[in-house]
């Protein structure tokens, strides 16, 4: 009787086969050429990852600078808008205090144009704050959107 599964050649009556010895897996060895080649490509690639590194986080602290830069830009815009809102506001009613006055003195001409050009001056100085408050609103609102887009509190 061989050992191929069957006995005498009949399918019907099959016999497995024993279990044969499995070698074990050996542990990886390096060839020589692999272990001679890294010795002698260390010399060039270690400063060139280096570069490499050095490159990508000088990429990444401009991207960071930028945006900061950005945001700082921003920032001062809206600071300006509303800095002005509040100088024509104060310059308005400054001009329309210099146009009563002139109405008292009764020069109606200058009264006239002081008065005039004060409402003009609040009137844009409201403007510019309403864009100021506006925007800062806005921004507040996306902040608090991705904010709760992202899962935070």
């Amino acid at each position: 009787m061989t050992n191929d599964g069957y006995v005498g050649g009949l399918p019907e009556r099959y016999i497995p086969p024993e279990p044969r010895f499995q070698e074990q897996p050996r542990a990886r060895r390096w060839p020589v050429w692999l272990v001679v080649l890294a010795i002698c490509a260390a010399p060039f690639t270690i400063p060139l990852g280096a570069g490499i590194l050095a490159v990508l986080a000088g990429l990444a602290v401009g991207a960071i600078a930028l945006l900061a830069g950005l945001a700082l830009g921003v920032v001062t815009l809206l600071g300006g808008i509303g800095a002005g809102g509040v100088v024509c506001i104060l310059g308005g009613v400054a001009g329309s205090l210099w146009g009563l006055w002139n109405l008292v003195t009764l020069d109606l001409g200058r009264a006239l144009y002081y008065l005039g050009s004060g409402a003009v001056a609040s009137l844009v100085g409201a403007l510019m704050l309403a864009i100021c408050a506006g925007t800062v609103y806005l921004a507040v609102r996306a902040f608090a959107w991705l904010r709760g887009r992202r899962g935070g509190n």
